[in-house]
């Protein structure tokens, strides 16, 4: 049961392993208009910055939902298999 009492936790090790994936930056704005922005966390107690409005809305009701106690941006990498016109394999790297 003391398992599960995550209000005390030491998030150090979490912090490492699922730290953001991709920086926020706007180098392709001109070709794809996006979003970018950051806020302060309260929950994160740091900056969190986001790519789109609809992660930064996700993120904000991430900060008001009572059951959620701490989160992570863009955690993981996604590899995403597809193939080229001329039907070669190539492989997508997202985070998500």
């Amino acid at each position: 049961m003391e398992s599960l009492m995550w209000n005390n936790k030491n998030w150090l090790h979490e912090d490492q392993e699922f730290s953001p994936k991709r920086r926020v930056d706007n180098k392709i704005s001109w070709q794809r208009p996006h979003i970018i922005g950051s806020f302060h966390s309260r929950k994160m107690k740091r900056t969190v910055e986001y790519h789109s409005l609809n992660e930064c809305l996700f993120y904000y009701f991430l900060e008001v939902d009572v059951s959620t106690l701490y989160y992570y941006v863009q955690p993981v990498e996604v590899p995403i298999p597809y193939k080229t016109k001329k039907l070669e394999k190539k492989i997508l790297v997202t985070c998500a």
